[in-house]
């Protein structure tokens, strides 16, 4: 099974990214979800590239963002 990582974001990206999954998990039902923290939350908190190091854990695991 294939397993994706997603950033779902703050703002009205995460609506989006809700629908997709909904329509995405009906016609492709066979994938795993990492939901993951990157970007102004993550820089925000002290990291300055904006990535920690569990999503880059994450990127290394699936290959698929």
């Amino acid at each position: 099974m294939t397993t994706i990582n997603i950033a779902k974001g703050n703002g009205f990206g995460s609506e989006k990214m809700d629908a997709t999954l909904k329509y995405c998990k009906l016609l492709m039902h066979n994938f795993n979800i990492e939901e993951i923290e990157i970007k102004e939350k993550v820089y925000l908190n002290g990291n300055e590239s904006g990535i920690d190091t569990n999503a880059w854990d994450s990127f290394k695991r699936t290959k698929c963002y």
